[in-house]
């Protein structure tokens, strides 16, 4: 029976989309769409019932991303019950309703393999709730400019790349370097002037609080404001300390202004991300990209969260902070462990990401793709 790649519509992975050709079908499932088909099939008055009735507990907990992210954009909304119930139960109801139209496609390819946009909000939860685990792929942007994360288990630190250091200790191979390009972050807030920074200094990338690398990868730091706190209180502990900040440029909600003063620590919104590593004399994130580009440049690296490349040798990991504190002690004599690094580029480079220097995407991609079902069983 043929096997054929179901993705639903979005702008993004067009390059994966087009060497996927005719054998990705792409679901459109707008809320309008999902209205008008459930109106045809059963009716305008079993529609209308469908709006007062409370949904199935699955559409609530397939629309629960949607309703964190919601909440941490516009945090107000959480201390008002109301709202956030209503709001929560207005997302359940549409759930419901994509589910039926995405439902309606499935029927017709029962031997379909589903490609997922991170799995994480609705209505890509939707799909992954209504696919096959055994046949499913999740993706994402990748690590470097150009390149996509596709994986069997999940994307960033739910994928299969092991973390075990003696799994790269032991790899033979070793490919060619390849350039690796840093991503191209575009801004959506107004950048700050270039200034003088410290000699020395621990560069802290901030990360998007409503982007799932937090709201579910990061155990214990739980926005940025948190995240500002420990740093200050690590100034405080460690008076011989800088640490340099930077806000996501893709953040909608800048923070720098209304949070304390503290003498060595600065707010650089105005210089580029790979001058800052550059720059830094370790880098402290909670799992940013950025980690993986200090890797990269050979730095050292504090992980504070749940990442691909939290992996002993490679980082120094603090899952509180009084690691975090042995880390920081740590770091005048800890250097990265040169073989899991190269063996770790080399790996998720021929393994897990896809595009410029990785795996290519051509017309070769769908049968490459097909070959990982077959491995899993």
């Amino acid at each position: 029976m043929e096997t054929n790649f179901i993705m639903l519509k979005t702008a993004r992975f067009s390059e994966i989309q087009n060497a996927l050709g005719n054998r990705l079908m792409i679901i459109d499932a707008t809320l309008l769409n999902s209205i008008l088909y459930y109106q045809e099939s059963f009716g305008l008055l079993a529609t209308l019932k469908l709006f007062c009735m409370r949904p199935e507990a699955v559409w609530f907990e397939k629309s629960s991303g949607n309703m964190t992210r919601k909440l941490i954009r516009f945090p107000r909304l959480g201390s008002l019950q109301f709202i956030k119930r209503t709001y929560h139960r207005v997302k359940a109801i549409e759930a419901s309703l994509k589910a039926h139209y995405i439902k309606s496609y499935l029927r017709n390819y029962p031997n379909f393999a589903a490609i997922i946009h991170n799995g994480t909000n609705a209505p890509d939860s939707i799909l992954e709730h209504l696919s096959d685990p055994k046949r499913r792929l999740f993706i994402e942007n990748g690590y470097f400019k150009n390149t996509y994360q596709i994986d069997p288990s999940g994307v960033n630190a739910d994928s299969s790349i092991p973390r075990n250091p003696q799994f790269y200790r032991s790899l033979s191979f070793q490919k060619p370097n390849k350039k690796i390009l840093s991503p191209v972050r575009q801004t959506k807030h107004k950048s700050d002037e270039a200034i003088l920074l410290p000699s020395a200094f621990i560069f802290v990338p901030f990360q998007v609080e409503s982007d799932m690398q937090i709201t579910k990868h990061s155990p214990w730091i739980k926005d940025m404001k948190h995240f500002y706190q420990v740093v200050h209180k690590l100034a405080e502990c460690y008076p011989q300390l800088n640490f340099v900040i930077k806000e996501h440029p893709n953040t909608r909600r800048i923070i720098s202004k209304n949070l304390p003063k503290h003498d060595r620590i600065i707010f650089q919104n105005g210089r580029d991300t790979k001058e800052l590593i550059e720059l830094s004399s370790a880098v402290m994130t909670l799992n940013s990209t950025v980690g993986i580009e200090a890797i990269v440049a050979s730095k050292k690296v504090f992980v504070l969260a749940n990442a691909t490349y939290a992996i002993s040798g490679l980082v120094l990991i603090a899952r509180n902070f009084i690691e975090l504190k042995s880390c920081i002690e740590a770091l005048p004599d800890w250097e990265i462990d040169t073989k899991i690094q190269a063996s770790f580029l080399d790996y998720i480079m021929a393994n897990f990401l896809f595009g410029e220097g990785c795996q290519p995407i051509d017309d070769t991609l769908f049968n490459r793709l097909i070959s990982t079902f077959d491995t899993k069983k």
